[in-house]
């Protein structure tokens, strides 16, 4: 008798739990992750905590290709509402195929502004390029830099340092300072020839020009 009234004990406890808990409600371990969205992030960097904005192709949720990537950098005292505001129509110029991120720059104390530090956004970048492939479908053939200003010159940086990572890079407006590169990758230099850093900017397009096998003389303005 005692064993039939625990198994009547034990059945009617089963029963009890399959009405409390339906499948969705039962509990488990880990809940599902939620679907990633466009939006600020957060990374910590260097024991800093840094700041990107994510940008989804609107069928990102849809597919499940490899899609490209492209981090721009913004120009002095500016920030990733930039890239979003309409001052900088990178959407615009590439369409909806490529998952974007814009980093924010660290806010420097001593000239009142943000502006890129090359030892600190060196590291935020290969933090990036670290932990997004496996957070993101992204095709690790296919990263792209772009930048305005101090954003391309640290572009320039970028392709110089990384450019065995890189796919091609494409700085608006700006110098190099690193002329030790590694790697073989395109350059899309943009200036504008009445630009007051036309000569700076002119600096890089030498180099990049020289680097990749060619004489500078090979183009005109």
């Amino acid at each position: 008798m005692n064993s039939i009234r625990v198994t009547l004990i034990l059945l009617l406890s089963a029963l009890l739990a399959g009405c409390l808990f339906d499948n969705d409600d039962r509990p488990s371990g880990d809940p599902p992750a939620a679907p990633l969205t466009s939006g600020l992030k957060t990374i910590t960097s260097a024991g800093q905590e840094r700041s990107y904005y994510l940008e989804l192709p609107s069928d990102y949720a849809e597919s499940d290709a490899p899609r490209p990537l492209i981090i721009a950098y913004h120009g002095t005292s500016l920030s990733h509402e930039d890239w979003l505001n309409g001052r900088y129509p990178l959407k615009e110029a590439v369409g909806d195929g490529a998952i974007l991120i814009y980093p924010d720059a660290l806010f420097n104390e001593a000239a009142g502004y943000t502006q890129w530090d090359e030892a600190m956004d060196s590291a935020m970048f290969e933090d990036l390029l670290a932990i997004l492939p496996s957070t993101l479908r992204l095709d690790p053939d296919r990263i792209f830099i772009t930048g305005h200003s101090s954003g391309a010159g640290f572009a320039n940086v970028l392709g110089c340092n990384y450019g065995d990572r890189i796919r091609a890079i494409a700085p608006v407006v700006g110098t190099s300072t690193d002329f030790t590169c590694t790697g073989s990758f395109a350059v899309l230099d943009i200036v504008g020839t009445r630009d007051p850093l036309f000569n700076i900017s002119k600096v890089a397009h030498d180099y990049w020009v020289r680097y990749n096998g060619y004489v500078p003389s090979i183009t005109t303005p």
